[in-house]
Parts: structure tokens; C-alpha cells; sequence
């Protein structure tokens, strides 16, 4: 019985740890497809600068700037909000 427990925690811990391992290279991925999507549109947006299209090429360039910092404010707001909930009392023990 003992054998058959400790055979069960090892799967799960193993299943554990390929869910970890299978997030991180997601977000690892979606990093660097973030970070190519940014760099192409900017690169774009001083080609278009450099051709005489301005309006266009600033625009094209402050975009991805704006959505890069958008989502790193979300981020941050998440992270403090987990943060806050972290270290809320419990309302059961009164």
C-alpha cells in the first residue's frame, strides 16, 4: 500500500514539474515572439520615418511602445493586487 502511495506521489510530482517546466517555455516563447513583433513594427515605423511618411512611422513606432508598457503596467498592477490578497486577514478565524 505504502509502495503504491509513494509510486502515485512520484507521477503526480513528475506531472508537476513537466506543467512547470511547459510554462516556462510558453512564456519564454511568447516573449521572444513579443519582443520580434515589437522590433519588426518599429524597425517599419523608421523605415517609414526615413521614406518622409512621418505621421505614419511615428505611429507605427509608438504603438508597440505603448502596448510593450501597457502590458507591463497590467502586469505590475497584477502582481501587487496577488500581493495584497497574499496578506488580507481571514475573515473566518473572527
Amino acid at each position: 500500500m505504502v509502495e503504491t502511495w509513494e509510486a502515485q506521489t512520484r507521477h503526480r510530482q513528475s506531472l508537476e514539474r513537466r506543467m512547470v517546466d511547459a510554462n516556462i517555455s510558453n512564456r519564454s516563447r511568447g516573449q521572444v515572439m513579443a519582443f520580434l513583433i515589437a522590433m519588426t513594427a518599429i524597425i517599419g515605423g523608421i523605415v517609414l520615418v526615413a521614406v518622409g511618411r512621418q505621421v505614419e512611422g511615428f505611429a507605427t513606432i509608438f504603438v508597440p511602445l505603448s502596448a510593450i508598457a501597457g502590458v507591463f503596467v497590467y502586469s505590475q498592477y497584477r502582481v501587487r493586487a496577488a500581493e495584497a490578497a497574499d496578506q488580507a486577514p481571514d475573515d473566518e478565524g473572527a
